[in-house]
């Protein structure tokens, strides 16, 4: 027996889960019956740097509750780190950036968010640092590494590391 999907979209959860992480129909997602698939909706909606006041508050709760229970590895400070930005609280979100990179020093994506923040934040001689001594992890880190030194005007050591990025 068939079901008719909610939304016109594919009625398995698992199907709209994969959607929500894909940035796929977030606008409905983030109202979805099943709590995974929201707060995986509303992880891209953040991560789409999209307004928390175009989320219901249920939603957000469901995201938060989730992200505190991961605390304890990087993704979950991650989590928290995206929504206190969106509410506009910088200072909290970086410590929770901070956290995440203690949590787990390898964690790419951690250190990737942590200097975006310190470089949108003005402390681009931080991030720099940060980039640096991670560079040797991923080419990601090493990339942005290269896009930093470039902003900073160090072309030619921007232009080796970019070099080095694109090699690995």
């Amino acid at each position: 027996m068939s079901r008719s999907p909610p939304n016109g979209r594919h009625g398995h959860p698992v199907v709209r889960r994969v959607s929500a992480d894909r940035g796929a129909g977030l606008e409905d997602l983030v109202r979805d019956p099943v709590r995974s698939v929201r707060v995986a909706a509303v992880r891209s909606w953040l991560e789409q740097a999209r307004p928390v006041r175009g989320l219901s508050k249920g939603a957000v709760e469901d995201f938060r509750a989730t992200a505190t229970h991961l605390a304890d590895r990087a993704d979950g400070r991650l989590g928290l780190a995206l929504l206190l930005n969106a509410e506009g609280d910088g200072t909290a979100a970086e410590v929770q950036l901070r956290q995440a990179v203690e949590l787990e020093p390898e964690h790419v994506n951690a250190v990737l968010a942590l200097a975006q923040h310190l470089q949108g934040t003005a402390r681009g001689a931080e991030a720099l640092a940060l980039l640096e001594e991670r560079s040797s992890l991923d080419p990601m880190i090493r990339y942005a590494l290269g896009l930093a030194l470039a902003g900073s005007g160090e072309e030619g050591r921007a232009l080796e590391q970019l070099g080095i990025a694109a090699a690995d």
